[in-house]
């Protein structure tokens, strides 16, 4: 597709992959912005269902879209990546191919990003599984009681790539890229942002629609959960790389703690004893440390590490735990049933 005229304001990027079934609405919702000075770049990563021809569709009847069609699936991040290098507008954003773009997004951002000269803008969003429960009327935001220099608290936002609008130059400047073939490849980039980026504004209401999917692969028990450790080791080779471990070392610490704990606890009871290994190759004396302060820990992760060293009454308390858990889902499922 060849390209006239001076660059758009904003790149909006879509990755896609067999989800004919709710990419119309998403690329609807892009494409009804109240703000329209936009290019709309869709690399669709290699589908086999009917994704391809409803984009064509599209972009037959909007010059703003264009078009990457990839023969072999090369995942989200990939797709992400290759996005960013042929974007060419002032700021980038992002989409999957599945969510929604509420009408007055860009709008709201561009606004927000060009009044305060940030270098990204963020904002909330909000789940939703079923379209025509969907509702468009502004909500509280847990960005209402966050500070834009308050890195830490930013740094303990969610990650997802769609909650966000950056100056390309700063994707550039940074050298900001997904983590290829991994799941949770936001967290990475995520971490760049909050940490080496200088001005971040807020806008303090949901303007994402994130639709809940059963089937997707962060609601899986499968093997690509122990992918968080890999995410992860990348974020902890970024801050020593950078000089930044004293200023975020505990931060970190907590992740890492919380994150390996909720990947043993949810993951396929065959894939345990695998997961086990990992965390033993990564924990420390830091960890230990850390464990034993005040310092901020959710409570079954911090159990299930001193039941890991020994402490038996933290095994009890997290059988107890455990088997309670276990009985209220079993109890759910008759509620349902009845």
């Amino acid at each position: 597709m060849s390209i006239a005229g001076a660059p758009p304001t904003i790149s909006v990027t879509m990755a896609t992959y067999n989800v004919a079934p709710y990419v119309a609405a998403s690329v609807e919702s892009v494409l009804s912005q109240s703000f329209t000075d936009f290019e709309f770049i869709i690399v669709d990563d290699g589908s086999t269902d009917n994704t391809r021809k409803i984009l064509q569709h599209y972009a037959d009847q909007d010059t703003r879209i264009r078009l990457v069609f990839k023969s072999q699936n090369g995942g989200l991040a990939a797709a992400r990546n290759d996005a960013i290098v042929i974007a060419r507008g002032d700021w980038v954003t992002f989409l999957d191919g599945d969510d929604i773009f509420r009408k007055d997004m860009l709008e709201k951002a561009v606004s927000a990003g060009q009044a305060a000269d940030a270098d990204m803008v963020l904002w909330d969003f909000t789940t939703f599984s079923d379209e025509t429960a969907i509702s468009t009327s502004s909500t509280s935001s847990r960005l209402a009681t966050i500070d834009g220099d308050d890195r830490s608290a930013l740094l303990a936002l969610p990650a997802f790539a769609w909650t966000r609008l950056i100056r390309r130059d700063a994707l550039l400047q940074h050298k900001i890229q997904f983590a290829n073939g991994l799941t949770y490849q936001d967290v990475p980039p995520h971490w760049v942002q909050m940490t080496a980026l200088n001005k971040i504004a807020l806008v303090s209401e949901r303007l994402v629609f994130y639709r809940q999917q059963p089937n997707a692969t962060t609601a899986k028990t499968s093997w690509k959960r122990a992918d968080y450790f890999h995410i992860l080791d990348q974020v902890a080779e970024y801050l020593r790389t950078s000089g930044l471990e004293q200023v975020y070392g505990d931060i970190l610490v907590q992740r890492q703690l919380e994150a390996w704990a909720g990947v043993y606890d949810i993951i396929d009871p065959d894939l345990k004893p695998r997961v086990l290994d990992m965390i033993t190759n990564r924990y420390s004396a830091t960890h230990t440390e850390y464990i034993r302060s005040n310092k901020p820990l959710r409570w079954r992760a911090r159990t299930f590490f001193k039941a890991l060293n020994g402490q038996t009454s933290a095994k009890l308390a997290l059988a107890l735990w455990t088997n309670t858990r276990q009985l209220y889902r079993w109890l759910s499922k008759i509620a349902v049933t009845a």
